[in-house]
């Protein structure tokens, strides 16, 4: 019985259901309860999570700004991932005045962009936003095994591994 609640806890289809509920709850706090219209690539709530697992429990947006930058600039570090980190950035992000969120996301988004510049993939090229500035965005990739890609890996909480 044991064996079965840990299987369930840590299966991969609750991992999975978590992260994309994490991800459907961040876009439902960007568009329908911050009222944005521009939706920020993928790799800035990736980005956001990783610099979330660096930040003190009372940190405040100042601090996860500079951690994020941190994480973006090491581009050859790979972002290991949790599906309860998903979820734990979104309720921080959730618990933000309004204006510091939106100030937050959308510094994370540009920086992604401005990064990523020279590494559009097809299908995320350039493109002008609702304020009439370009935008560059890019799926992060699936990290390879020899480390060699930029990517994110979203790694189980237990110890199952998250490949079927």
């Amino acid at each position: 019985m044991k064996a079965r609640a840990v299987l369930f806890r840590f299966g991969i289809s609750l991992q999975r259901g978590s992260v994309l509920w994490a991800c459907e709850e961040f876009f439902t706090l960007w568009v329908a309860e911050l009222e944005q219209d521009h939706l920020p690539i993928v790799g800035t709530l990736c980005a956001l999570v990783a610099a979330h697992q660096n930040l003190p429990s009372k940190g405040d947006v100042e601090v996860w700004a500079i951690e994020t930058e941190k994480v973006i600039s090491a581009s050859a570090q790979k972002w290991r991932l949790s599906a309860h980190e998903f979820t734990d950035t979104v309720h921080r992000l959730g618990s933000l005045p309004v204006e510091n969120t939106i100030k937050l996301v959308k510094k994370v988004d540009q920086a992604l962009a401005t990064r990523d510049s020279d590494k559009v993939t097809p299908g995320h090229e350039a493109f002008k936003d609702s304020e009439g500035d370009e935008q560059v965005g890019r799926l992060p990739t699936a990290s390879s095994e020899d480390g060699g890609d930029e990517g994110v890996d979203v790694v189980p909480t237990g110890s199952l591994p998250l490949q079927d």
